[in-house]
């Protein structure tokens, strides 16, 4: 065979294949966030958050970007989510700094901007039962699980890594927007309660 017919070959074999059909990508396949590698999962079956009654209780912050509403799994995490209210309440978190803002999460809550702050006090660990999704809110903590104080962080992405290890007590309603616009530094200038039926309205 000529040299030229090899080639017509060649060239004709690399085109078929090139046509053939795609090969489906992995479902445990690894996604890259700003750099970062996470995991995207599904649901476990049968996984699904019940919906608020009018009496649940919301959390808003003010932010330079806008609100960020969160409504609060206190049927789930009652400590944790009581702690958070008090501290609300208190004006705690007023004037306090997102001090952690990465890919994967913001973290604001510390009185010393850096993270090594709390409330003087700690809460025991409480595992809600709820994993962490793009949108949920965790309480943050050293090594030690009964170590968390005051603060806490919202997953911009999913995070299965820390499931079952960090309290997941609340979810964002409203202001993901907000919450992926956040930079180290940005304040939060107040955290305001209500209930998911004055909230809706």
């Amino acid at each position: 065979m000529k040299k030229s017919a090899w080639l017509t070959a060649a060239l004709l074999i690399v085109l078929l294949g090139a046509c053939g059909p795609k090969q489906p990508e992995p479902e445990d396949r690894i996604e890259t966030v700003n750099g970062i590698q996470v995991e995207s999962w599904e649901p476990p079956e049968g996984e699904t958050m019940p919906e608020p009654d009018p009496e649940t209780p919301v959390a808003v912050l003010e932010t330079e970007h806008g609100e960020i509403a969160v409504r609060l799994y206190h049927d789930r995490a009652p400590v944790t989510v009581e702690n958070f209210k008090t501290l609300a309440e208190d004006g705690y978190y007023d004037g306090l700094t997102f001090h952690r803002v990465e890919p994967a999460l913001i973290q604001g809550g510390c009185p010393e901007g850096d993270g090594t702050g709390g409330p003087g006090w700690t809460i025991p660990f409480e595992d809600s039962g709820y994993n962490h999704y793009r949108g949920s809110v965790g309480m943050a903590r050293k090594r030690d699980p009964d170590s968390a104080g005051s603060q806490f962080y919202f997953c911009k992405v999913d995070l299965p890594s820390l499931n079952r290890d960090y309290c997941v007590f609340g979810e964002v309603l409203e202001g993901m927007e907000a919450v992926d616009a956040v930079e180290i530094g940005d304040v939060i200038a107040s955290v305001r309660l209500t209930t998911y039926g004055e909230y809706s309205e």
